[in-house]
């Protein structure tokens, strides 16, 4: 209640925080579609921005819990869920009209660390990755309305090996056909795929782990429309593009290093609306990586045959450090980077006429770049109603709250099909 009563009785408050003005970036403007804003989170305040990307200002700012770690918004952009790592828990907005968004509230997910979270196409399910229980929540989100029920604690299997260690799941992707899921196991360096076995429950397929005395540190994990997946490495600074049909083997392997950068350390990914492009933010490096045409790759390629590094610290008067989170405006034209190192926050890259990735330039989400905090991931929303058309009335909305979601199903502890013949039922178990 205390954020509903902040966001609606406190007008002048959000409107002194819409006059302050991004630095204005001249020339890019009359190309940034209108209806699209980006929704930024901001780690070390506890807050999520929604910044117009038409005007290029904060309109205003929800909280969260305590550090706010990953984003996902519905197909509809109706939703947004937003994952907080040092409470546990899992807030939720709702999209009233063109870029106004209010909270409704948090939920628990039976876990302490809530990581990755990613709806499927129709955002009427939501996947949460909780660290701390190895396991995937399966939330019902079909109302934007009213807070998600979890319907069921998938729980991750793991090897007998003696040198195997609990499963900690972070980030998530789903499958174009929702019936796919695809989870990256920091603990153990590995890339899980599960399949939909019935209405809402998944069992684990197949995974893909590197050699055993591979150092390996995964990221970011990706899946476009036609079903490639993409998995960031950000020890070897690597990006390893899979099938999504079979992942126990990538088909390509693609260096991100090159002469002028030997050290990347990507974080996140971002893949163009028309598939031509991939892009990736090396937070070690302040880059953009450009990866072209990444649905053709295939074997070990070296990036400078497919792409490039673009630094984003060109400018000594703006610059700009720890490149994290990134996301493409809907015409494919401009591609938006919030930076975790404070200061200049926010950096914009413009795809020129000529088809080249340019940097634009950096600004900050303050007045003064020395107020602007390190923000982390982002997403770019895309919607077809204008501010004034309520998608529905400020009567029907529900007052926030903070309650747990309701469990309509118990864990899965059946141990689940394996593909691969060296991945014997025997050698799993559950917590």
């Amino acid at each position: 209640m205390k954020q509903q009563m902040k966001n609606r009785f406190r007008p002048a408050a959000l409107a002194a925080l819409a006059t302050l003005a991004l630095t204005a970036c001249t020339g890019i403007q009359g190309n940034s579609p209108s209806n699209n804003i980006s929704l930024i989170l901001s780690p070390t305040t506890n807050e999520l921005y929604v910044f117009n990307l038409l005007n290029h200002r904060v309109v205003s700012t929800l909280e969260t819990g305590a550090r706010p770690d990953d984003i996902a918004v519905s197909s509809d952009s109706r939703r947004t869920l937003v994952t907080n790592l040092n409470d546990g828990s899992l807030s939720v907005y709702e999209r009233l009209t063109g870029t106004e968004l209010i909270s409704r509230g948090r939920v628990s997910v039976q876990g302490t660390l809530v990581q990755g979270v990613s709806f499927n196409s129709t955002g009427n399910r939501a996947y949460v990755s909780v660290g701390d229980t190895g396991s995937v929540a399966v939330l019902d989100t079909t109302s934007p309305s009213r807070l998600p029920n979890l319907i069921r604690s998938i729980r991750i299997p793991y090897s007998n090996n003696p040198a195997a260690r609990r499963p900690n799941p972070a980030q998530i992707a789903v499958s174009p056909d929702n019936n796919r899921l695809f989870v990256v196991d920091r603990a153990n360096g590995t890339l899980l795929a599960f399949n939909q076995t019935q209405a809402d429950n998944f069992a684990l397929a197949e995974f893909f782990q590197p050699a055993v005395n591979a150092r390996v540190e995964f990221r970011d994990v990706s899946v476009d429309r036609n079903g490639r997946v993409y998995l960031l490495d950000s020890a070897n600074d690597q990006l390893l593009v899979f099938n999504g049909a079979n992942i126990q083997q990538p088909v390509a392997q693609v260096s991100l290093r090159d002469g002028q950068f030997p050290v990347i350390t990507p974080e996140n990914i971002a893949i163009s609306k028309g598939l031509n492009r991939l892009y990736i933010t090396g937070s070690a490096a302040n880059v953009i990586t450009v990866v072209n045409n990444p649905s053709t790759l295939t074997g070990n390629v070296q990036l400078q045959a497919v792409g490039q590094n673009i630094p984003i610290n060109g400018d000594p008067r703006r610059p700009a450090t720890s490149p994290t989170g990134i996301d493409i405006t809907s015409n494919d034209q401009q591609i938006y980077v919030s930076n975790g190192g404070g200061g200049f926050n926010i950096s914009l890259l413009e795809v020129a006429p000529n088809g080249q990735v340019v940097p634009s330039r950096n600004f900050g989400t303050a007045a003064s770049a020395a107020n602007a905090p390190p923000l982390g991931r982002m997403k770019i929303v895309f919607f077809d109603t204008v501010a004034g058309q309520a998608i529905r009335t400020r009567s029907e909305d529900s007052t926030e709250e903070t309650a747990p979601a309701v469990d309509t199903a118990p864990a899965v502890d059946t141990a689940p099909p394996v593909g691969a013949p060296n991945q014997p039922v025997s050698s799993l178990r559950f917590f």
